[in-house]
């Protein structure tokens, strides 16, 4: 029996929707799929089209996007990745010798951490001695990591 729900407006069935497949079908198409090479150009094709719809039909933002939820969002999140912020966090580095202030280790994944959190300290967020260089290892023992309460205790000296 095919379900209602795959008729247009007029009642007639949409073509493909209600159909019964079996394994077989799914196979042949499955094997059909393994054949298709994505070349580079088909890829760069690809990338222009979807960037042509994308210019007709932006996608929503804000009270129009579908998932709006009332400017609900982390509004304190503004400033990341501002000029000042990139600023802070060169100085900070540069400061602490790209080295993490903590273990030492240099080089990898470092992260100029807020020792007095971004979120609850707005006139420290670009103050240099707020800043200090961790590694992803210490950066993930602080008490404010990634906005969590203060559950992980890494004890940072003013003198770093």
């Amino acid at each position: 029996m095919m379900n209602s729900s795959y008729r247009s407006r007029d009642g007639k069935f949409l073509k493909g929707h209600g159909k019964i497949r079996n394994n077989e079908s799914y196979k042949k198409t499955g094997e059909k799929l393994k054949k298709v090479i994505h070349t580079s150009e088909w890829n760069k094709k690809v990338a222009i089209k979807r960037k042509q719809y994308l210019d007709k039909n932006p996608m929503p933002r804000g009270e129009k996007h579908w998932s709006w939820k009332g400017g609900i969002s982390r509004g304190y999140k503004e400033g990341y990745w501002s000029k000042e912020y990139l600023q802070w966090r060169k100085l900070v580095f540069e400061r602490d010798g790209y080295k993490c202030q903590v273990c030492r280790k240099g080089g990898g994944y470092l992260t100029a951490h807020h020792i007095k959190s971004w979120a609850h300290y707005p006139k420290l967020r670009f103050d240099i001695d707020n800043g200090i260089t961790l590694c992803e290892n210490c950066h993930s023992l602080t008490d404010n990591y990634k906005g969590r309460g203060k559950n992980h205790k890494l004890l940072l000296s003013n003198n770093h």
